[in-house]
């Protein structure tokens, strides 16, 4: 956990996760879908995840989008469109990777997850959004 300072009109939080986790199913049922982001610049997180009401089959997958710092990116032009007036990239030192965008900046992999039961324990990569897709057994 961390504390976060306030920045402009956003009050100060303490105690503050690592890890920001939400989930869903689809419309039948038949696959849940938990997206975790692991806010840690440096380290990846470890957890325990513990399914309750839904049995996954023995194998899934995870979708992992990371980059080499949190202000990594892929250096596309941002969209022109009149009226719009972008902000200045908020940069994060020490990593500040915003004006060295590159295709190689950001990546998306795909792991096959095996062994799968009602709970079971992942490691996060640091600075990544990951999405589990568990199929109902």
């Amino acid at each position: 956990m961390y504390d976060s300072p306030t920045v402009g009109w956003v009050d100060a939080t303490s105690a503050v996760p690592y890890l920001d986790v939400v989930a869903s199913t689809s419309p039948d049922a038949s696959t849940l879908y938990v997206i975790v982001v692991n806010r840690h610049f440096d380290r990846q997180v470890r957890t325990h995840i513990n399914l309750a009401n839904f049995a996954p089959a023995a194998i899934g997958s995870a979708f992992v989008m990371s980059g080499a710092s949190p202000d990594a990116n892929t250096g596309t032009t941002l969209v022109s469109a009149p009226g719009v007036a972008w902000a200045t990239q908020a940069q994060v030192d020490p990593y500040d990777r915003f004006n060295i965008g590159s295709p190689a900046e950001v990546t998306l992999s795909e792991h096959a997850l095996s062994g799968l039961n009602g709970a079971f324990d992942y490691t996060f990569p640091p600075a990544s959004v990951t999405s589990l897709v568990l199929n109902r057994k």
